[in-house]
């Protein structure tokens, strides 16, 4: 486990029949991330929404902004309304998130 965090390997998990490479947490994930846990009080959308965060999150901070700019409000709704993502699902993502938040980069 030590050897992950000092090589910042992506975690990979299992999401609606799909693996997922969730990477360190960029600054303007974590700053959306914040926002909407502050401002939104329905907690099941709030979750979809952070989840769907966590999934804009790219390698590259340049492309994570440009997706968390235009694609965001298309995405998590997406996965609120049309896949009907599972609370065990997002809670498996929620998880993995919460160790990749990295305030030193």
């Amino acid at each position: 486990m030590l050897d992950d965090l000092i090589s910042r390997e992506p975690d990979v998990i299992k999401v609606c029949g799909k693996n997922r490479k969730i990477h360190w947490l960029h600054n303007g994930t974590v700053r959306k991330f914040s926002h909407i846990m502050i401002k939104d009080k329905n907690p099941w959308r709030r979750n979809v929404k952070v989840c769907a965060c966590v999934f804009l999150n790219r390698k590259y901070g340049f492309m994570t902004w440009l997706l968390l700019w235009s694609w965001h409000w298309i995405y998590w709704r997406w996965l609120y309304y049309i896949r009907d993502i599972d609370q065990v699902e997002v809670a498996k993502v929620l998880d993995c998130a919460k160790k990749k938040f990295s305030w030193i980069h």
